[in-house]
C-alpha cells in the first residue's frame, strides 16, 4: 500500500483529522512524531518517534525510504513546515513551495518579501538577537509597539507595548525559549518589533492548487484583552462585499507570488480597520490550529486535510461548498466562563484532564485552557457575545 507520511502535528486532533483523511482516500498514514503514547492510541496508522529538529532531515529522510512507497510528505502543523519541504524535495515529492520556506518561517524575511510584492502589511521597526539589542531599540521609538518572536506560533510571546520597560520586560522570554517542546525544533531566539495596527482581526483559509486560488474561507478571530493576543474563540461563515473580496484577494495572490506557494492550504491572518485598511499579520503554509479545519468542515462541508492530501498527490481540488444560514465557532474554555446564550447551540463540548494552571503566563493564554466547546448559531452577534463572555 502507498503511504502519506505527516510530520509532526502539533496535537492529538490534527493527527487524528490527518489519519482519516489519508485512510479514507486509501493510502496508509505514517504519523512522524515525539509523542510516544499516541502509539497506543490510534489504529490503522505507523508510527515513527523522532525528533523534529532540522539537523535531523537526513535521518528522516533516510527513514523514510526505508519505510518504502511513500508518495507525499505533509506538515502535520507550523513547526514542521520547513522540515516538510526539504524532505519532501529529497524524496522527489511534490512540495507546496517553489522558494525557501524561511520566507513564512521567518518573520523578519516574510516582511521583507512581503514588501517586495507590495503586500499590506504592518511597518517592521527593527530587529534584536539579544535583550542588550532590545534596550538600544526600546530608547527611541514612538510607541505602542508589538514585539514577537521571529519563528514560534500561536501567539507565543506576542505583546503590545506602550513604553520601553514594557518592551524590555515581555521581549527578554524570547531569548531564553530554545526549542518547541511539541517537535524538537530549535528557535532562533530573535525578537521583532513592528508596528501596532488596530482593527478586527480575521484569517483566511486558503487552498492554493498550481499558484492559483481554489477557495478562500473567512473566520472572524477573537483575541483576549491587551497587551495579550491570545485567541479565544474563531467563527466560521462570514461573507463580506465585493471590495472587501478584491482587496482581500489583492493580498493573497501576492502572498503567494512572494512566498512561491505553489500547491497547499493556507492559513492567512489579517487585520481590518474601521477605514477598511488590510494589514496582513503573517501567512503560513499550512493547515491552521485551533481545530479551524473543524469549524470549515462543519459549516461548508469541506475538510481541509483531504484537500491537502490530494494537492500533495498533484490531483485536481475540485470543490463545492455547502450553504446555510447558521454560524459555527469554537470557543475556548478558562476557568470563568459565562453560560451560552438561549440561541447558541453547543455541538461538541471537550474537558482537558490533567491541566495545570501556568501562573507566569496570561489567564487565557493557551496552556491555560481547560477544554473547548464548538458552537453554532443563526445569529452573529450572539455567537461572538458567547466567545468573549
Amino acid at each position: 500500500m502507498e503511504k502519506i507520511a505527516v510530520l509532526f502535528p502539533l496535537n492529538l486532533d490534527s493527527a487524528k483529522r490527518y489519519i482519516l483523511a489519508i485512510s479514507k482516500q486509501l493510502f496508509k498514514p505514517i504519523i512522524i512524531t515525539t509523542n510516544v503514547e499516541w502509539k497506543n492510541i490510534f489504529t490503522g496508522a505507523e508510527f515513527l518517534i523522532m525528533n523534529g529538529s532540522l539537523n535531523n532531515v537526513g535521518a528522516i529522510t533516510s527513514e523514510l525510504i526505508t519505510v518504502g512507497s511513500v508518495v507525499a510528505v505533509i506538515a502535520g502543523g507550523e513547526f514542521s513546515v520547513e522540515l516538510s519541504e526539504i524532505v519532501s524535495t529529497q524524496l522527489g515529492l511534490i512540495s507546496s513551495m517553489n522558494k525557501s520556506p524561511k520566507i513564512l518561517r521567518n518573520k523578519w524575511t516574510m516582511r521583507e518579501e512581503f514588501a517586495r510584492f507590495g503586500v499590506e502589511q504592518p511597518a517592521v521597526i527593527g530587529l534584536a538577537s539579544s535583550i542588550e539589542e532590545v534596550y538600544v531599540l526600546s530608547e527611541n521609538l514612538e510607541y505602542p509597539v508589538i514585539s514577537k518572536p521571529v519563528d514560534m506560533a500561536g501567539s507565543w510571546f506576542v505583546h503590545l507595548n506602550r513604553n520601553k520597560e514594557d518592551l524590555q520586560i515581555n521581549a527578554n522570554p524570547i531569548f531564553s525559549y530554545t526549542h518547541a517542546k511539541a517537535t524538537g525544533l530549535e528557535f532562533s531566539r530573535k525578537c521583532l518589533i513592528e508596528e501596532y495596527v488596530e482593527g478586527e482581526e480575521y484569517s483566511a483559509e486558503v487552498i492554493v492548487q498550481n499558484g492559483h486560488i481554489v477557495e478562500c474561507f473567512i473566520n472572524k478571530k477573537y483575541l483576549s484583552n491587551l497587551p495579550y493576543f491570545d485567541e479565544i474563540g474563531h467563527v466560521c461563515g462570514l461573507s463580506f462585499d465585493e471590495k472587501f473580496n478584491e482587496k482581500l484577494d489583492k493580498n493573497i495572490l501576492a502572498i503567494i507570488n512572494a512566498a512561491g506557494v505553489v500547491n497547499s492550504v493556507m492559513h492567512i491572518e489579517f487585520r481590518v480597520s474601521h477605514s477598511g485598511s488590510f494589514n496582513i499579520i503573517e501567512a503560513g503554509c499550512r493547515i491552521a490550529g485551533d481545530r479551524i479545519s473543524s469549524l470549515v468542515e462543519a459549516q461548508y462541508s469541506i475538510t481541509l486535510e483531504e484537500v491537502m492530501v490530494k494537492l500533495k498527490l498533484g490531483e485536481d481540488v475540485i470543490l463545492e461548498r455547502n450553504t446555510n444560514n447558521m454560524f459555527t465557532g469554537i470557543r475556548f474554555l478558562f476557568n470563568k466562563n459565562k453560560a451560552l446564550p438561549v440561541n447558541v447551540k453547543c455541538i461538541e463540548e471537550v474537558i482537558f484532564s490533567n491541566v495545570r494552571h501556568a501562573e507566569n503566563l496570561s489567564k487565557t493564554h493557551i496552556s491555560n485552557r481547560v477544554g473547548f466547546q464548538i458552537i453554532s448559531s443563526p445569529n452573529f452577534s450572539s455567537l461572538s457575545s458567547a466567545i468573549e463572555s
